[in-house]
């Protein structure tokens, strides 16, 4: 176990790195320079950025547009990103304006772009490398423990942190001043919102394709709509009901897609399975696969 965990120690630098480090940190840069509106429309280009480096790089097949199942994923992705975003500025433009942190620079605004894309493609790339060497690789001893997976990820997120944190070391006060209101939102956001969340992503990648993981994303600004209603008695408007409508019509189609390429591949082995037949060799031997014994006679 120990030369395994050796052998992925860069693996799992590079997952705390870009999942738990990069990740968060560059979205609250993000919040930071720009302000809490665009940060959340931001968050719908990670299924996007999944699906379309997932394609790159060869971890999932390009869609086949000659068929509805490849429509109806590539266009599911683009519905349920659109159907978001249409949410989060219904929602945002509905509240009052000092909530929001906006720069009169254009400049540093464009920073604050920059860190959010670097936000959204960071998640994508920690889902992505996941899948790619852990989940998908035939030979890896982590493949089927998620958990661990995602414990180690965080050990060395959580160090680069620590080392981000040496930037207030001159301010003492920045690590003892905590509200005591703010006590219980704290630790819902380490273990349910963080850890939680994390574990339960990294479960799903082992389950699912990485594009079907990240389509869920925008399921975050329904949920979020939906309990604002019944929790704090906000009215949702028509555009929001529009948005969720798209959301919903955009995973019920990825699903959709994803569920038929599962059973188009499951028949296409069914298929080959069923090509072998079998023969006797001769009187002395018993019944072989007749495409082992073709091998055998061309060698």
């Amino acid at each position: 176990m120990n030369f395994f965990l050796y052998r992925e120690l860069p693996l799992f630098i590079v997952l705390g790195l870009t999942g738990m480090f990069g990740n968060q940190l560059l979205y609250l840069l993000g919040i930071y320079y720009t302000n809490a509106n665009i940060a959340s429309i931001f968050q719908p280009a990670i299924p996007v950025w999944t699906a379309l480096l997932a394609i790159i790089v060869r971890i999932e097949p390009f869609p086949d547009f000659r068929t509805l199942r490849g429509w109806a994923k590539s266009l599911g992705i683009l519905l349920a990103a659109v159907g978001a975003i249409v949410m989060t500025v219904e929602k945002k433009t509905g509240q009052a304006s000092h909530h929001s942190r906006s720069s009169s620079s254009g400049s540093v605004n464009f920073v604050g772009y920059i860190f959010l894309l670097g936000n959204t493609l960071s998640m994508a790339v920690y889902i992505l490398l996941q899948k790619k060497f852990i989940f998908d690789k035939e030979d890896s001893c982590w493949k089927t423990k998620p958990v661990t997976v995602t414990a180690w990820s965080y050990l060395f997120g959580a160090m680069f942190m620590a080392l981000a944190s040496l930037y207030y070391v001159n301010k003492p006060e920045k690590f003892t001043y905590f509200p005591q209101e703010e006590v219980y939102p704290i630790l819902y956001a380490i273990f349910i919102a963080s850890g939680l969340c994390y574990l339960l992503i990294s479960w799903c990648n082992m389950q699912i394709s990485a594009s079907l993981v990240t389509a869920t994303w925008p399921l975050q600004v329904l949920f979020c709509a939906i309990l604002s209603y019944f929790v704090l008695g906000e009215v949702l408007k028509t555009l929001e009901y529009v948005g969720g409508v798209l959301i919903v019509i955009g995973l019920m189609a990825v699903v959709w897609s994803n569920f038929s390429e599962e059973e188009m591949k499951s028949e296409q082995e069914e298929d080959l399975n069923n090509s072998y037949g079998y023969v006797k060799v001769s009187q002395y031997d018993g019944f072989v696969a007749e495409g082992s014994r073709k091998r055998k006679e061309v060698n």
